[in-house]
């Protein structure tokens, strides 16, 4: 008996969420969200002045942290709009190879049987406050980032990623991995000087590609593999700017992860949003601020399949 036989689907599920997990309609950060982001900002420089510490300090950081959450859980998922539209799928190839978020009826238009079944976010990281969302029923994703007022260099990724399950069709297979997000991003810094030392700061955001391959021994491990990247920006000491926004829609042109497969393959096929922040402070007591954000909404995924023989 193959390994693949032995394996329900549900374990299937929890050791593909275990191998991806590292130790909007409108996606776009709302009025409220601002408002929740610039709080989060205002608390982190108390904390760094030292006017506000321990248990006040971590009520004060839950509290902004689960409004932000909230804030995005409750915007209206793009999926109500977007698979809502026949004629839209109608211009669909083969709907075999839709994936949709789970809170859909099912089979919503002949042929969409398929759903997401995989979801996962990274732990927090030192010296960070952060956010992440990944919502099976509806596609949202979300990753921000905030620096905390602690000096020295530290780093941090805020990552959250939506994923399927996938069994190649024939023989031997060529897979094709694009999923539909609707994205908005934005970012701020400000980095103080230092005398005689150089501070510094770095943000990046990006969508990773990433598929799984079940092995012999029922665990999965890393197939293929890419990175989508939105911004990268380098901020060097006495200097800042603030919010620098952007959003579009992936893939437009992008071709999408691709990779070949077998009809014994099982596939964790996974699109992470994950948005990295560093910094270098030499000062003891002033501080490198920032923020950043990713938001998404992740209609469906195309998982197209062909036969190589």
């Amino acid at each position: 008996m193959s390994i693949t036989e032995q394996i329900t689907d549900d374990e299937l599920v929890a050791r593909a969420v275990a191998a991806a997990t590292r130790p909007a309609p409108d996606p776009f950060v709302d009025a409220a969200q601002e408002e929740v982001l610039a709080s989060l900002a205002a608390v982190e420089a108390l904390a760094g002045r030292g006017e506000l510490v321990g248990d006040e300090l971590n009520a004060r950081r839950s509290a902004l942290v689960d409004a932000l959450r909230g804030s995005v859980v409750r915007k209206d998922p793009a999926f109500r709009w977007y698979v809502g539209s026949v004629e839209r799928l109608g211009a669909a190839r083969f709907f075999q190879w839709i994936y949709l978020p789970s809170d859909l009826p099912p089979e919503p238009v002949p042929g969409t049987g398929h759903r997401y079944e995989l979801a996962a976010t990274d732990p927090d990281p030192l010296d960070f406050t952060q956010v992440k969302v990944a919502d099976l029923g509806t596609g949202k994703l979300f990753a921000q980032n905030t620096f905390r007022s602690v000096p020295g260099a530290t780093s941090g990724t805020a990552r959250a990623g939506l994923g399927v399950l996938v069994r190649p069709n024939h023989q031997y297979t060529r897979l094709v991995f694009q999923p539909e997000v609707h994205y908005a991003f934005g970012h701020r810094v400000d980095v103080p000087t230092a005398q005689g030392k150089v501070n510094s700061a770095h943000s990046r955001g990006e969508f990773e590609l990433l598929a799984l391959r079940l092995n012999s021994f029922g665990d999965f491990e890393s197939y293929a593999g890419r990175s989508v990247p939105l911004w990268d920006k380098y901020t060097g000491t006495g200097t800042g700017y603030g919010w620098q926004n952007g959003k579009g829609q992936f893939p437009g042109g992008d071709p999408g992860l691709s990779f070949v497969g077998t009809s014994a393959d099982v596939f964790a096929i996974w699109v992470f949003v994950k948005v990295t922040m560093s910094k270098q402070d030499y000062d003891p007591t002033w501080f490198t601020t920032g923020q950043a954000y990713l938001d998404c909404e992740v209609p469906l995924m195309w998982v197209e399949q062909s036969a190589l023989l």
